[in-house]
Parts: C-alpha cells; structure tokens; sequence
C-alpha cells in the first residue's frame, strides 16, 4: 500500500505532527470538499437546499452508514457530536420518578462523568462506579469487574467502546449480552468507535450507542449519531422541541397515516425526524458521511485498520524504550490505534502540551485521571509516519529532570 499517496487525500498542515486523532481528526479530502459544496448550496438558495436538496441526501447518508455499521437504519439518527448524544440518550431515561441505579466505570471520559453525576444529583439517583483493571490480560478480567457490579436497582449501565484516556477496548459485546440477560439498558460513548475498528451494531447489542465521526473516520467537524435499539423506540426525546415533534406546520391529519417508521418527506421518519431535527442547523458535515465512506472503501477499511495497529506496535515499541510505562494492553483484542504512556504527575498537563506543540510542532492526547496520573496517548492512522513517531519519541531522550526544567519553562 502506497501510505503516503493516500496520507494526501487527508487535510493534515504541513506544520504540525498531528498524533491527536483520539481528541479532534483531520478531515477527508473528498468529505470536506462535499460539504464545502453543500454549504455553499445553503448559503445561496438556503430554501431550495432545505426543502428540496438535503432530504435525498441526508437518506442516503443515514443508508449508507447504517449498512457501514450493520444497523436498523430506522433506529439512527444524526447529531453533531457524542457530548449531545449521550446528554439527549440520558435525559431522556432518567427523569422525575427515577428509581434505581447508575452503573459507570472509573475510567470514563471527564465531561461524560460530569453529565452523569449532574443529572444523578439532579433526580436523586444513584451512580455507582466499576473499577476497571488497569493492565489486564485478557478480556475475562474486565468482564469479571462488570459482572460484579451488575446487582439488583442497576438500571442503566454506561461506559465507553474504547477508553479515551488509556485507549484500552472493552469486550462491549459481552458486556452489553451480560448487561441484557439481567435487564440493564446499556448506552455506550462509542466516540472512539467508527473508523478504530470494523463494528457490527446488531451483534454488539448495545440499547444506545452514540459514536463520533469527525475523529477516526475523518468526516467533517460536527458529525455523530445515535444508534439505538427497539427497546428505547418509545423512550427517546428530541434535546429541543421543533418542527419535527408533532408532524409539520400543523398540517391536518392524513386520512391513512403513515408509521412512525415510514420515509417522510425530510430524508427521515417521522420518529427519527422528532429526534433529529433541532430547527435551523448546519447538516452539511451529516450530508458528507458518503463520500467520506467512499474513501474508506477505495483504500480499504481491513488495510485501514491494520495500518493503524502496525503502527501502534511501532509506537509502542519506540516509547516503552524511552522507558515510559506504558498504560495500554497488549493485548491485541484489548488494544487498538491508540496508545498511552505514564509521565511525571508533578507535571503540569496544559504546560507539557504547550512544550510540545510551541517547541516541538507536536499535537498528542493529554489525560489526568482521577487517581491523578497524567497519561501521554498516541492516536495512530494509516497517515501516521515514522519519523512523526520517531519525532515524538526524541523528545523524550532526555532524563526526566532535565525534561522537567524544559516543561516547567511552558507553565
């Protein structure tokens, strides 16, 4: 495979070493120019593009990545990001009269946690948290942490496909059989998801999985969805109350009405329309998913993701001799594109970002957990280079002293 021919059909600035896909991803050449075209469609004849030209184009985006990820296409919609998704996913199921439990991990993504314990303080639930074994070896250890927490008032249980922090990947199948053989709805922040690994949504199980598409699938900023299963069909609610909610413009009602499940006049279903549409937005970035998906299938998605762990095993390899602890699986079912490594804690995390990015033009993930580490994880892609590696990994040649006095100057 010629990695850097395809390395140009991706938007990345010759500037900077991009080893950040894990927190915001370059977008596709085709996508972006795509949506840069529907754009400018809305903006000159924002009628025409609202009522006549999206609707086809917005059914054909919600097609073609439901197949992508083997999914109802009646039972996913768009959204702009998974933040929103799992805000609308949660608020919609625990409200006034909330009895039981919250079950997340103690691994999850900050804002997400904050989210959880909000609406927790906010309709007196419970939340309760599952210690997730930081190295396990093999998917039973995670398994066994989950399976102990599952007990009796454990209604909904949350926690991510991938780790952000670590970038560890968890059995989510088989959390999500063990979660509904005892009656738990499960919701997963797949944000990490689409574009890391082949996923196949109906044999995943999960009740709501809400993933990103402008990380690694490259699509353009402000494109996710909701995949959700029948059980969450009634249950669901739009995040804001428009056009979508009650039919449109108060029409009067058809002789034979359709379901709520039958195409409609929008590019969606009268359910998911109620979900999705939030009044006058920018849907260009949802429109694109096509195109970003034909790229993916003209270099192959398999390659894609064997390029992704071949270079995470030369990561992994270039760091760990740096003597970096390493904080990610080897494993290679619990291991993916992302890897991360354990710096100083006395370090100041905004302080390392700015001495990479402002000394050395490199762009990493940056995570303190709440234990207090302070975690360094590298996102690999079928762009990644050695020599972006090989830079990062000559930053680190130096004791940790003398690095520390070169951070400390960053503050």
């Amino acid at each position: 495979m010629n990695w850097d021919y395809f390395r140009t059909r991706v938007l990345l600035s010759p500037e900077v070493n991009n080893l950040n896909c894990g927190s915001f991803g370059p977008s596709m050449v085709r996508g972006h120019e795509f949506a840069a075209e529907q754009r400018l469609q809305l903006a000159s004849r924002p009628m025409d593009f609202y009522l006549r030209l999206a609707p086809s184009l917005l059914a054909k985006a919600r097609t073609e990545l439901s197949a992508w990820i083997n999914h109802n296409p009646t039972r996913l919609f768009f959204t702009n990001n998974v933040s929103t998704a799992i805000n609308q996913v949660g608020r919609s199921l625990v409200g006034s009269g909330f009895r039981g439990v919250i079950l997340t991990t103690d691994l999850e993504y900050g804002c997400m946690r904050w989210f959880w314990e909000v609406l927790a303080n906010q309709f007196g639930a419970e939340i309760r948290t599952i210690k997730i074994p930081r190295m396990p070896e093999d998917s039973g250890e995670i398994l066994d942490s989950f399976a102990k927490e599952m007990t009796e008032g454990v209604k909904i249980l949350f926690f991510s496909h991938v780790i952000s922090a670590t970038g560890m990947v968890l059995p989510i199948e088989e959390i999500c059989s063990l979660a509904r053989v005892k009656g738990i709805t499960t919701i997963v922040d797949g944000a990490h998801g689409p574009g890391q690994m082949a996923l196949d949504l109906e044999k995943i199980g999960a009740s709501a999985y809400c993933a990103n598409l402008h990380k690694w699938l490259c699509s353009p900023t402000g494109g996710a969805f909701i995949a959700f299963h029948d059980e969450l069909a009634e249950r669901l609610e739009p995040v804001t109350i428009s056009w979508g909610y009650s039919g449109y413009c108060l029409q009067p009602e058809r002789k034979n009405p359709i379901s709520q499940d039958d195409p409609d006049l929008f590019g969606s279903t009268a359910r998911l329309r109620r979900l999705e549409f939030q009044g006058t937005q920018d849907v260009c970035p949802w429109l694109s998913v096509p195109s970003v998906l034909e790229e993916w299938r003209e270099i192959g998605s398999d390659a894609i993701y064997a390029r992704q762990r071949e270079m995470s095993g030369f990561t992994r390899d270039l760091m760990t001799n740096r003597g970096l602890e390493v904080w990610t699986p080897a494993n290679g079912k619990l291991s993916g594109a992302m890897t991360a490594w354990e710096l100083p804690s006395e370090w100041n995390l905004e302080a390392v970002r700015n001495w990479l990015y402002y000394k050395h033009r490199i762009e990493v993930g940056l995570n303190r957990l709440p234990s207090g580490e302070l975690l360094l994880r590298v996102s690999n892609h079928f762009f990644t280079q050695k020599s972006e590696v090989e830079q990062l990994s000559n930053v680190f040649r130096k004791s940790v002293p003398d690095l520390m006095s070169e951070v400390g100057d960053y503050l």
